[in-house]
């Protein structure tokens, strides 16, 4: 493994180690926030493994099937972007959401393992990084990949559109009558422009390499950052 892949499995081990201690602490009535917030960083450190497995000297053929493997979960991190979203504004989620968040997600695990078969409706082959000597991407299939993009985009805008929303209606403090957590107006904007770091690093992350060689990924501190303040964020507010 290459100083970036050690890198990267730092910034991943770190996530993790969020998301468990969340998992497992909280009273009844906050469980499912910090739960949703779990999940969506457990998608999160998929694309971490898929980084890290681009450092690694392995075969053509084992990389490609690592690299499938890594999908399942990058590919559903819009669906459990806006889960979390709607579990932290304690939104009652209606069925025509639930099957919003579940049915693109169920399509392209359904496509990824097809693409298992043979088929590569997903990956084309692999390439050379500009960084680090045995360091590869992914050269998607164009179709798929522009539809999972337009998923990603849509999402990400969806759930950042739900935060900003509810930020606007709270003039100077969130007051939750069912839970009683009082959220100062400062801290929820500073979440907001994390989530919006990380969408817009992930972004760059997805174009950059489309128009030019890839860099060391720019969403590894990015996603970082989002995670950091929103775990201080979450602790507060259950603490109030």
């Amino acid at each position: 493994m290459q100083k970036e892949g050690f890198l990267l499995l730092i910034l991943a081990i770190v996530n993790v180690s969020f998301a468990l201690f969340l998992s497992i602490r909280g009273n009844k009535s906050f469980q499912r926030v910090n739960k949703a917030f779990s999940l969506w960083i457990v998608t999160i450190c998929f694309w971490y493994a898929q980084q890290i497995i681009k450092t690694l000297p392995l075969s053509e053929n084992f990389l490609e099937i690592l690299l499938r493997l890594s999908l399942l979960g990058i590919w559903i991190i819009p669906s459990f972007f806006v889960y979390f979203i709607l579990c932290f504004m304690h939104e009652k989620i209606s069925l025509g959401k639930r099957l919003m968040l579940i049915c693109p997600a169920i399509i392209f695990i359904m496509l990824i393992m097809i693409d298992f078969s043979g088929l590569q409706l997903i990956i084309a082959t692999t390439r050379r990084n500009i960084f680090g000597n045995l360091s590869r991407s992914i050269v998607y299939k164009m179709p798929v990949f522009l539809l999972w993009l337009g998923y990603f985009l849509s999402y990400s805008v969806w759930g950042a559109v739900l935060l900003l929303g509810h930020l606007k209606r709270t003039a100077v403090v969130l007051y939750n009558l069912k839970l009683r957590y009082l959220i100062l107006q400062s801290n929820f904007l500073l979440a907001s422009l994390a989530v919006l770091a990380f969408i817009l690093g992930l972004t760059l992350d997805i174009i950059i390499p489309i128009v030019k060689s890839p860099v060391f990924p720019i969403s590894s501190v990015t996603t970082l950052i989002m995670v950091i303040f929103m775990f201080i964020l979450l602790i507060r507010v259950e603490q109030n």
